[in-house]
């Protein structure tokens, strides 16, 4: 008998939408798959970002779908495989999960390594 061994989650200490544009994006929102998590946002300013809901767990989902409306009022929506990091997850390291949205209706999903201060606050994204 093969038994199946399910592999390790990445586990979040953040989770950061980055507006790469040069205008306003609005309704901004991310649906993780399978799971049906969902974060949100109103509004991101150009060149800055915010955080999402998905901070601070084990990252279950697979795959999101992005939505916003450009600087145009244009919906845009990208489906994106989230992006795995074995050895992160087999060290229970804290990854933050960064979505970058371009012009363009572009968008892109990153892994990078997440800073713990001493205090206890989250930073570098």
């Amino acid at each position: 008998m093969v038994v199946g061994c399910a592999r390790p989650h990445v586990l979040l200490g953040r989770t950061v939408i980055l507006n790469a544009t040069t205008d306003k994006i609005t309704d901004v929102k991310v649906l993780h798959q399978p799971t049906n998590k969902s974060g949100s946002v109103n509004m991101i300013l150009p060149q800055r970002s915010l955080d999402i809901a998905f901070s601070g767990a084990p990252m279950l989902a697979d795959s999101a779908i992005v939505s916003w409306k450009d600087g145009q009022g244009v919906s845009r929506e990208v489906a994106l495989e989230l992006p795995y990091n074995r050895t992160a997850a087999d060290d229970g390291r804290l990854m933050n999960l960064v979505y970058v949205i371009y012009s363009g209706g572009i968008a892109k999903v990153y892994l990078k390594g997440s800073i713990r201060s001493q205090a206890g606050i989250l930073s570098d994204y």
